[in-house]
């Protein structure tokens, strides 16, 4: 037996559908509601930082059940030194295999889609708690999350009127609203933040700063804030709301650095101030309370949407022909 393994370069991937939101979405939701339902299997991801080098690695493993059985890993990594070297801050690649061999049978690159499945994960959360009466969404940050994000938000609530994009680099901004100026809502790029953010019904950072700069004053007395990016948002915007959604509660505590983390080890938030979007995605829990609640949700990132995402792009290449195969043996040494 010469077991198989299907390499995906970005390429491939690409070919394979990765830039498909409205894929990425139908699976990022589907990834919540099979864990709500215990269909699914995500531990908490496992990091290993190493200052010295500027860089992070972080193992997240899935199991998913129902029809599709996989298991699968995201090697999610990120490298500071990359700046100005013309190669990507994040370097992430996905591995799938069979929970019932153990064999592995694809390899993928991966970062693409941690982009569109963040971007998901965001206009999920919006989908899911803000007001049904919303009309303007602040989306804070242009890098390539941000990008997928329009398209995201776009489509899970198109109900909105007008999407405003900040980021400290202005002319990228300026650049990214120029790109979607035939969005099916309208972007507008703007430079002053805290007065696009105190008339937006949804505010959604995406940012990798080191230091939380977004504050509570900022937001509507009932908006929708969604946290993608650690430690965006200052612990008020938090601990101040009326309600709090996390995606994953032991996941997002652990990030000590992290703005739920910080206020965790402060003792200013415990579990049960908190609901996981999974339940309320599912119908098991309840979402927005009142049209006059401002409500939180909080994310880090699940690898069950990764690996559920990722078997769905490995069914599409091949089916296309896509990629190169591999080997992992000619014959076992060891049987």
């Amino acid at each position: 037996m010469k077991p198989e393994i299907l390499f995906l370069k970005q390429e491939d991937v690409i070919e394979a559908g990765a830039l498909d939101m409205a894929m990425t979405l139908e699976k990022a939701e589907q990834a919540l509601k099979m864990w709500a339902t215990g269909e699914l299997d995500n531990p908490t991801k496992v990091g290993l930082h190493l200052d010295q080098h500027e860089s992070f690695f972080i193992s997240m493993p899935t199991y998913v059940g129902g029809e599709d059985k996989v298991a699968g890993f995201k090697w999610a990594a990120e490298a500071r030194k990359n700046y100005g070297k013309n190669i990507p801050l994040g370097i992430d690649v996905t591995v799938l295999s069979d929970p019932d061999t153990a064999l592995p049978f694809m390899f993928m690159e991966a970062s693409l889609v941690t982009a569109m499945r963040t971007a998901a994960s965001a206009a999920l959360g919006a989908k899911y708690l803000c007001r049904k009466d919303s009309k303007k969404a602040t989306l804070v940050g242009c890098g390539i999350v941000g990008r997928d994000a329009i398209m995201a938000v776009t489509l899970a609530v198109p109900f909105l009127e007008k999407i405003e994009i900040y980021d400290l680099n202005v002319p990228k901004a300026k650049a990214l609203a120029e790109e979607f100026k035939d969005n099916a809502i309208p972007v507008e790029a703007v430079e002053n933040l805290e007065e696009s953010a105190k008339t937006s019904d949804i505010v959604i950072t995406m940012t990798t700063a080191q230091k939380a700069f977004f504050k509570k004053e900022w937001l509507m007395p009932n908006a929708t804030l969604v946290q993608m990016g650690p430690c965006d948002v200052e612990g008020d915007c938090i601990i101040g709301a009326d309600q709090i959604y996390v995606d994953n509660w032991y996941q997002i505590i652990g990030s000590e650095h992290g703005s739920v983390g910080m206020l965790y080890n402060a003792g200013k938030i415990q579990k049960e101030d908190t609901t996981e979007l999974r339940y309320v995605v599912a119908g098991m829990a309840e979402g927005r309370k009142s049209d006059d609640n401002l409500v939180t949700y909080c994310s880090l990132g699940l690898g069950a949407m990764d690996i559920i995402i990722a078997y769905q792009l490995y069914k599409n290449a091949k089916e296309k022909g896509l990629g190169t195969v591999v080997n992992l043996w000619d014959a076992p040494l060891y049987v």
